[in-house]
């Protein structure tokens, strides 16, 4: 019996010690943000307002690109342009920028890529820029002919079946 209450303290005591000392795990780990060095490491810097986002629809882990799109409201650093898009990890994890559509940022990137570590900005909410329409029109089509397709074969089966 004193066997059995020593192994159960212990269970009870090494149940304790791992939730208690649990901590978040970061696979990404960044340098002290510094706005100087951002501008200098990136070949585009720029304030614009995401208008959509596309993230990988079959993803295969956090470090997948996902493709954000900017309407450009001014740039400080590289190619004047209205829209850009850039790509990023579509997870913290993986050092992926978070972004909110309708919102601006301004944004640092190098060869079309952004990240967490690369000092990105949010400047507040932007209501007067129309977005993008987040529907996926092709999905909803390859749907619709899939379920023709099914009941063209019922409806063929049936008939079959009818027949003497």
């Amino acid at each position: 019996m004193r066997r059995l209450i020593q192994a159960a303290v212990l269970i009870i005591v090494a149940t304790f010690a791992v939730v208690i000392g649990e901590s978040t795990a970061w696979a990404c780990s960044c340098a002290e943000p510094n706005e100087a060095q951002s501008v200098e490491w990136s070949d585009l810097t720029f304030v614009g307002v995401v208008v959509d986002i596309d993230r990988p629809l079959l993803s295969q882990s956090s470090g997948d690109d996902m493709r954000v799109h900017f309407a450009v409201e001014s740039v400080s650093k590289g190619a004047q342009t209205t829209e850009v898009t850039i790509r990023t990890s579509q997870d913290s994890a993986s050092c992926g920028a978070e972004f909110v559509e309708g919102t601006r940022y301004r944004v640092h990137s190098l060869a079309g890529r952004t990240s967490l570590c690369d000092n990105n900005v949010a400047l507040g909410a932007a209501p007067e820029v129309p977005l993008e329409s987040d529907v996926p029109y092709l999905w909803i089509a390859i749907a619709a002919g899939g379920v023709l397709v099914l009941i063209g074969i019922v409806i063929a089966m049936r008939r079959r079946r009818a027949t003497p």
